[in-house]
């Protein structure tokens, strides 16, 4: 009998005391703690004397708690099958063939099943399964050494006695690539051999340009991998295809499957408002600068704004004029086209708030003149010099067009 939900800190003497008036068992197995953060329920398994007392341990465990915890006990009847073993830890391209093959010197191999990870083999007689048990920590040939783990499988049994269910098992099958768009899966099966080739059914993948065929058998699986570089007719054309024993990891995504995942990533109009605050609280500027503060800052009343000089010297001697410069740091600008004046963009700071004041009114509008870019012979066109008291670089809104090039 299995039963999870045993309480981490529970010992081992505490549970064998908790589980003994339910009946005798001669054995019990308790798994470790699981990992922090884990999921897993913790669980033990008993073997009982006959399946009369399990039967009856079973029943009375129903509802039942550990002492201290309020999690139900979930208890299930198992029996092992002696002809099923488990086979893990083997290489990841190694096909039921290739398990099959290694262990018939046990005995008659009735079936191999793939699972999500490893392979349960069934063997004819449950002496055959027993001696398969010496494989364990044996590589398989042909393939990079690798100790494999083989076990004896449990059957779970619901309440009447029957076996419960068993996950769904793996079903031999191939992967396709290389097939044209617009094939139909019954072109793929028939291609394979159909159903007297054991072809189960055939699924398109990655828009129809891969597919995986599921065999009936390993070997027929096996028989398949010989149609690799074969040809398949496709409106009245051949197209090469390519079969391989197992699909690649990530098959890649169709156009349709990407539209379809577009709209999840916005989670709808609360995720596109949330976005923009983000971005405005950010205040990412322009080349990747952020703002210190969201809130603009009030404007410098001793740095003006100016646009029209042909460098940076021009500036400072015109700016000079009306008080001591402090400092002129120029702005990126983008380079002139052909035939449009080369000037500059600047801020220039002045000792004091008059004098900025009066270089802001005197050189409004003054004329001056900038030689053209693509033509060095050219003579020099006028432009309008413009002066703002107020510093764009403080600002969040870009300069008005009266003050752009």
């Amino acid at each position: 009998m299995l039963a999870r939900n045993i309480p981490n800190d529970a010992t081992e003497e505490a549970v064998r005391s908790f589980f003994k008036p339910f009946g005798a068992f001669k054995e019990m197995v308790l798994t470790p703690v699981p990992k922090e953060g884990s999921r897993r329920a913790r669980s033990v398994e008993m073997t009982f004397a006959t399946p009369a007392v399990a039967a009856t341990a079973f029943r009375e465990l129903h509802g039942k708690t550990f002492p201290g915890h309020s999690d139900e006990l979930v208890p299930m009847l198992a029996v092992r099958d002696d002809t099923r073993v488990y086979v893990g830890n083997v290489p990841h391209k190694a096909t039921e063939a290739d398990i099959s093959k290694y262990f018939s010197s046990c005995g008659a191999v009735a079936s191999v099943s793939r699972l999500r990870r490893g392979f349960v083999v069934e063997f004819a007689s449950g002496a055959a399964a027993s001696k398969s048990l010496t494989l364990s920590k044996t590589a398989l040939p042909d393939f990079p050494p690798r100790d494999i783990r083989v076990e004896i499988r449990r059957m779970v049994l619901q309440e009447d006695g029957t076996p419960a269910e068993r996950a769904r098992e793996r079903k031999p099958k191939v992967f396709v690539s290389g097939l044209p768009e617009g094939v139909a899966p019954e072109a793929v099966t028939a291609h394979f051999g159909g159903a007297r080739a054991g072809v189960l059914g055939t699924r398109l993948v990655a828009g129809g340009t891969m597919a995986l065929v599921d065999f009936d058998s390993a070997e027929n699986a096996e028989l398949a991998l010989k149609l690799d570089a074969s040809t398949i007719p496709h409106e009245g054309v051949p197209v090469a295809i390519a079969v391989a024993a197992r699909a690649p990891r990530r098959l890649p995504k169709t156009k349709e499957a990407s539209e379809k995942k577009a709209p999840a990533r916005g989670r709808g109009k609360a995720r596109e408002e949330s976005k923009e605050d983000d971005k405005a609280a950010s205040g990412k500027r322009r080349g990747g600068r952020a703002k210190k503060d969201s809130v603009p800052e009030e404007a410098d009343p001793c740095a003006i704004f100016v646009v029209g000089f042909r460098d940076l010297e021009a500036v400072k001697g015109a700016c000079s004029a009306f008080g001591e410069v402090s400092s002129v740091r120029l702005l990126r600008s983008r380079p002139p086209r052909a035939g449009q004046p080369i000037t500059v963009r600047c801020i220039v700071k002045m000792a004091s708030a008059k004098a900025a004041s009066d270089a802001a009114g005197a050189l409004e509008g003054v004329i001056a003149s900038a030689p053209v870019q693509g033509d060095e012979a050219a003579p020099e066109v006028e432009v309008t010099v413009h002066a703002h008291l107020d510093d764009p670089a403080r600002r969040r809104k870009a300069a008005p067009a009266s003050a752009s090039e």
